[in-house]
């Protein structure tokens, strides 16, 4: 089945759900604000990171696995009842959202790392900060004419590393700050930037901090080499 590469050209739209709490006294006694936001951004939003600058199709940069956009959209919806608190509750989803590709291809790279793609076609999905955990909540939409055809085992290792992000970040709710787990989720999501900004390891050697992006690439490897 052919699909299209992540480039800028491409975007994503979706609804969320966040649950925090608000005000004072600290939790668990304050206010709980929970609610559904519209979500979405243009995949040429400057926040983000894992776009392959130096390979493009269509005239714009493709982007690599993991493409990783941060302070997305949140526009608050009345479901439930807006209250109160929302705008405070909003401010703080907005300050740590994020949306994540998971979908990649093994055989095609791009200054070291797989290229992102769709699932079907033109069409895909990311993982969206959720409560209680990362979901693919949104719909991506990426019209590139640059296709190309995903093995089994590109689809396995994707939904592999999806199913244990989405774990891991109900995990780490446990760390945070809110009941949402926002605080906690991204503290262990941007440990691979941190080591990768500073210096201290090349970017196979960080993978060691993403165990999402070592199980997928094991799951390929098993699934395509019967390994």
């Amino acid at each position: 089945m052919s699909v299209n590469f992540y480039n800028d050209r491409g975007g994503m739209a979706g609804i969320d759900f966040h649950e925090c709490w608000t005000g004072p006294p600290p939790p668990p006694i304050g206010t709980l604000a929970a609610g559904y936001y519209i979500v979405g951004l243009t995949f040429r939003w400057p926040m983000a990171i894992n776009r392959a600058g130096t390979v493009t199709s269509d005239g714009v940069p493709m982007l690599q696995d993991g493409f990783d956009a941060y302070l997305v959209p949140h526009v608050f919806t009345n479901i439930p009842p807006r209250g109160p608190l929302q705008d405070i509750v909003a401010i703080e989803v907005y300050l740590l959202s994020a949306t994540r590709a998971f979908m990649s291809v093994h055989s095609v790279r791009a200054e070291g790392k797989q290229l992102a793609t769709c699932m079907i076609g033109a069409f895909g999905t990311n993982l969206n900060c959720n409560l209680p955990a990362a979901a693919p909540t949104d719909l991506v939409l990426d019209f590139t004419t640059v296709t190309t055809t995903p093995s089994a085992g590109d689809y396995a290792g994707a939904f592999a590393s999806a199913a244990f992000s989405a774990f891991w970040s109900g995990l780490l709710k446990g760390l945070a700050l809110t009941p949402d787990g926002l605080i906690g989720k991204h503290i262990f999501r941007r440990l691979n930037d941190f080591v990768k900004w500073s210096g201290l390891a090349p970017d196979d050697g960080v993978n060691i901090l993403s165990p999402a992006s070592k199980i997928k690439s094991l799951v390929q490897k098993a699934v395509d080499e019967g390994l």
